[in-house]
């Protein structure tokens, strides 16, 4: 959360306060993530909405396991639980095999 002197300054503290169109400071977090305070329900709701769009049923299902796992990932990062830990689990080995294989093959 920001500090009371950026509060002050007019810097968004709250995730509900910072929306698209103001100035959010960023927050360093473990794991690479950047704490903004925007609230990012609505464009999650889409991009799972859009993946659930996704014609193959084999697809779909994989792309939601990977949409939930991304979704999981940011809240993480972010200091939060996982909604789904079995998954997130799940597609992180398949995420460290991918890039052992690729690093082998030296093709990532």
């Amino acid at each position: 959360m920001a500090s009371s002197a950026s509060a002050a300054a007019g810097v968004a503290d709250h995730p509900q306060s910072c929306t698209q169109n103001s100035v959010c400071r960023v927050q360093k977090h473990p794991c690479g993530f950047n704490y903004t305070g925007y609230d990012g329900k609505a464009v999650w709701g889409q991009l799972h909405s859009a993946v659930n769009k996704i014609p193959c049923g084999p697809c779909r299902q994989h792309g939601g396991e990977i949409m939930k796992f991304v979704h999981d990932f940011v809240n993480i990062g972010l200091g939060k639980s996982a909604v789904h830990p079995a998954n997130f689990h799940k597609i992180a080995r398949q995420v460290r095999c991918a890039e052992t294989m690729c690093t082998r093959q030296n093709t990532c």
